[in-house]
């Protein structure tokens, strides 16, 4: 069965997305994206979201990510604590939204040994992996965290939506340029 227009664009989407994820790493590129370029990309995601609405295409969850203040350094024998770990869903039409974090099941309910290096969370059947460091050793004396509790952040809230823009309107930006060189 042929694609509808709406598989077709939201593909483009995605393969900009793809082209993205590689230019956006370098801070000396991102420099270049107009502010406008940003602006016009949240007006496309906007309206995505709003044809998928429209023909009750489904939305479903593409990527799994976290953030938060947690604990993350521990001492053999302790249990892993969730407390201050946010999940951060990502759909595919790029929104975002914390995850409730009373439906996130983790695996690791045991005393932790020094084996325990991953622990697995899962949401609606996605996993996602949070590394945690286990030592024999006290950690510190700065309330068990040794410099782990801190900020782990991965890309995901408001903030994905923008970077999202900023990446794939610099590939709009830059198509156009090169079909404005074209008619020269």
């Amino acid at each position: 069965m042929p694609k509808s227009k709406v598989e077709k664009f939201s593909e483009q989407v995605k393969a900009a997305h793809g082209y993205y994820n590689t230019f956006s790493n370098n801070e000396y590129q991102m420099s270049f994206v107009d502010a406008s370029l940003i602006t016009k990309f949240n007006d496309i995601e906007t309206a995505l979201r709003q044809i998928k609405k429209n023909y009750n295409i489904p939305v479903t969850i593409s990527s799994l990510s976290y953030t938060g203040n947690f604990k993350s350094d521990y001492k053999v024998g302790e249990k892993f604590d969730i407390t201050g770990l946010q999940v951060i869903i990502e759909y595919d039409d790029y929104s975002t939204e914390y995850a409730d974090m009373s439906k996130v099941t983790y695996d690791l309910h045991d005393d932790l040994t020094e084996m325990n290096n991953v622990v697995q969370l899962t949401y609606e059947g996605i996993p996602l992996y949070v590394r945690i460091n286990v030592s024999a050793e006290n950690p510190d004396d700065d309330g068990g965290c040794g410099g782990g509790c801190g900020s782990v952040t991965s890309i995901g809230g408001p903030m994905t939506l923008s970077i999202t823009a900023i990446g794939l309107m610099f590939v709009v930006y830059t198509l156009s340029r090169r079909k404005n060189r074209g008619n020269r």
